[in-house]
């Protein structure tokens, strides 16, 4: 009877003790957030809101981006988009501050020439967070891999953690 009082006791200590050790070791998201006004070559600027959420493997668990033109050449507002997100990836950038790049498909929904509503190409976005070294954010984006075009963040924040 002490053996399989003892046995029980064991058995139960187990049952308790596994979840809160595998809870203890469950794999951390890595996370990227941007929300923030910014000016490219003049004369735009343009409002820019993105969260993405991913595995510790990098497999993406949630995310969107969109943006929104408020000044640009004649002829070329209104112009909105929103964007799923397919891929990120977490690095340093040169500066020493957290980056990541994430790409997806970048839907407009507004734009001059209503035969490009409707459309989703693939886009790529790299931002820093230098705010978190004491540098500032950057962002830059394009629609074709080899090109990132710059925009300074005037408000607003990149946060990645």
């Amino acid at each position: 009877m002490r053996k399989l009082l003892a046995m029980v006791g064991v058995t139960l200590l187990l049952l308790v003790a596994v979840p809160f050790a595998s809870a203890a070791t469950s794999p951390a998201y890595r996370h990227v957030e941007g929300s923030f006004v910014a000016t490219g070559n003049p004369p735009y600027s343009a409002t820019f809101l993105f969260e993405v959420r991913a595995s510790s493997t990098g497999r993406v668990e949630f995310g969107y981006y969109q943006t929104e033109l408020m000044r640009a050449p004649t002829g070329e507002l209104p112009y909105r988009s929103f964007g799923t997100v397919r891929t990120v990836r977490f690095f340093k950038a040169a500066s020493g501050a957290p980056a990541a790049e994430f790409t997806g498909r970048e839907c407009i929904v507004a734009a001059p020439d209503s035969t490009t509503v409707g459309n989703c190409p693939w886009y790529h976005i790299i931002v820093t967070d230098g705010a978190s070294i004491g540098a500032p954010d950057t962002f830059c984006g394009a629609r074709v891999a080899t090109e990132c075009h710059a925009w300074i963040p005037t408000y607003g924040d990149v946060r990645i953690s």
